[in-house]
């Protein structure tokens, strides 16, 4: 039976094999990354990724939109934000 350490919420154990298996096979770390945008109406868009409920992409109405969503540059501030605090969290939990 495997047992788990679980450090700032990471399953650090998790994350230790994983790093073992990808330093015995490095292609098993290659990775394909899929967005879709759907265009509906306007500046709104429909985003899918993976099999993840839909998100959505608009402009501030200052900016010609509905204002029903967070615009593109948005997204990408918080994709990059959440990148850096992913990144900093697997590196605090020792892995």
């Amino acid at each position: 039976m495997s047992t788990s350490t679980r450090i700032n919420g990471i399953d650090t154990t998790a994350i230790a094999a994983l790093s073992s298996k990808l330093q015995e096979d490095p292609a098993r770390g290659d990775t394909l990354w899929k967005a879709e945008g759907v265009w509906q109406n306007g500046f709104r868009n429909q985003i899918h990724i993976r099999d993840l409920p839909a998100s959505y992409a608009d402009e501030p109405e200052l900016l010609g939109g509905d204002n029903t969503a967070a615009n593109p540059v948005e997204h990408l501030l918080y994709a990059l934000g959440s990148c850096l605090a992913i990144g900093y969290v697997a590196n605090a939990s020792g892995h």
